[in-house]
């Protein structure tokens, strides 16, 4: 199950109705105005995931809005049925609020005779200028509530707006929202905590209650711990290089022969797309870099501007060998001199700003053959920590988090990707909103380490090693 291939689809199923039946159903849980921005149902999924509601293992929210705008057909793209969701629902774990689904409902069986009818009868209601921007009955029922004249408690301008309606099962509809849920709302406050499924609307206040008290907790950390700014958008510039494919150079005397081509790493690259283009960054990325096309890029970044950003990020997917990473010509590139591109008296604009490097490649030297789907991204080098300390800068402000430690090998499945980089973004997914950049690597040193590689009767493990001359925390 490839979970983001999954939502692409669904996003390419979608139709404009669709969308718009999805805002509004996630009302509750997501501001008004980001879902005003939100250009596609993908804008939608992204907030969604920042919320916790929505993940490879966590996909409930998502089967249910699926159901209830009738889209049952696309459930299978998440590899569930129309009869598992139902029986989810009635076994009382609903997630969306109760009084959206019989909006929707309500929206669903109104003809357009129907709704013309109901939006002359709201202009006792809403002014004329708001009245003239209401195009269906999701939109007028948005003013109707921004205006205090419906609510999950008071549903009764709704039957003012039908009553020149025969419309008994539009009727029925609010109806049969209005006796059980009322009952329900007030049984909540009265059974105690633990007892039994809250109602949506109930759950979409204690989802914004999380939410002030993890924001209390992280302004709280960071009056005690002193933070880099990172409230600009966008938040700063990332650079992906991925090399993939290499070659030996003849012309070079320093162009290594048999790196061999590194499969899976498309997965990571994605990945880190996906993540950096969630963390508020403008994304860069580049394909299969020679060793004078890499030094290149970080020149270029040196001269750009920085001065509306917070901070940079580069991520180097490649071979590589004590505290170098090789182009695709196969000639070692200097991790060191990449990062010095970056230092404030090269780089005026980045002074005083995080500079984060994630390196997705071998410290040294290995001789380790792929086993089965697992592949090492090893080319030739020296070992020792020396030469490892001395790839960071000599200035403050630089984090480098390489995938593994001095002299060892670094993991990479040719089908999921690499240990280090599929972790990484994983907790940065589930964690970036609630933890500093030290803390979550610390948790990808730990889930990296649990995994093995199995060769010859014997197991090999990694352990990613982030350096850093940070002076703050860094909290996205």
């Amino acid at each position: 199950f490839n979970f983001r291939k999954a939502l692409k689809d669904i996003d390419d199923d979608l139709t404009s109705g669709d969308i718009a039946a999805l805002k509004f159903l996630c009302r509750d849980f997501i501001p008004a105005a980001k879902l005003e921005n939100a250009k596609g149902s993908l804008d939608v999924f992204r907030q969604l995931e920042n919320k916790g509601l929505l993940g490879q293992n966590n996909l409930m929210f998502l089967t249910e809005l699926l159901y209830r705008i009738q889209r049952a057909d696309l459930l299978r793209k998440l590899a569930w049925r129309q009869e598992q969701v139902s029986g989810e629902i009635g076994r009382g774990r609903a997630l969306l609020n109760p009084f959206r689904v019989m909006l929707l409902q309500v929206s669903e069986e109104l003809t357009s005779r129907d709704f013309d009818d109901m939006k002359f009868m709201a202009a006792a209601y809403i002014s004329r200028n708001k009245l003239e921007t209401v195009d269906n009955f999701l939109s007028l029922a948005i003013a109707l509530e921004q205006g205090m004249h419906l609510t999950t408690d008071n549903v009764q301008v709704l039957h003012e707006l039908l009553q020149t309606q025969e419309r008994p099962d539009l009727k029925n509809i609010i109806q049969n929202y209005e006796a059980p849920d009322t009952q329900a709302r007030q049984t909540a406050r009265e059974v105690p905590a633990g007892l039994g499924p809250a109602p949506a609307d109930l759950q979409a206040t204690i989802q914004r209650e999380l939410e002030l008290l993890l924001a209390q907790e992280r302004a709280r950390q960071r009056e005690e711990m002193p933070c880099y700014r990172m409230d600009r958008d966008p938040r700063g510039l990332a650079v992906i290089i991925n090399n993939k494919q290499f070659y030996q150079d003849n012309r070079r005397a320093d162009s290594r022969r048999g790196l061999e081509n590194r499969e899976g790493t498309n997965v990571d690259r994605d990945n880190l797309i996906y993540i950096f283009t969630k963390l508020g960054f403008e994304v860069q990325t580049y394909e299969n870099l020679t060793h004078d096309q890499l030094i290149n890029i970080f020149t270029q970044v040196r001269y750009a501007d920085h001065q509306n950003h917070d901070c940079f990020a580069a991520c180097i997917l490649s071979h590589g060998s004590q505290g170098q990473v090789y182009g695709a010509d196969s000639v070692p590139v200097s991790i060191r001199d990449l990062a010095e591109e970056v230092k404030s008296t090269k780089c005026p604009s980045l002074g005083g700003k995080p500079k984060l490097f994630f390196i997705q490649a071998c410290q040294g030297r290995s001789e380790q053959r792929s086993v089965s789907d697992i592949s090492v991204d090893a080319g030739y080098g020296s070992d020792g920590l020396a030469a490892f300390q001395e790839t960071i800068p000599n200035e403050a402000d630089f984090l480098l988090s390489y995938s593994t430690i001095p002299g060892y090998v670094s993991y990479r499945s040719k089908t999921y990707g690499s240990w280090f980089v599929t972790k990484l973004v994983e907790i940065l997914d589930n964690m970036g909103d609630r933890y500093d950049l030290l803390s979550i690597l610390i948790k990808v040193n730990e889930e990296v380490g649990k995994a093995i590689a199995k060769k010859g009767g014997g197991q090999f493990k990694q352990s990613p090693a982030p350096v850093a001359t940070l002076r703050k925390k860094i909290f996205f």
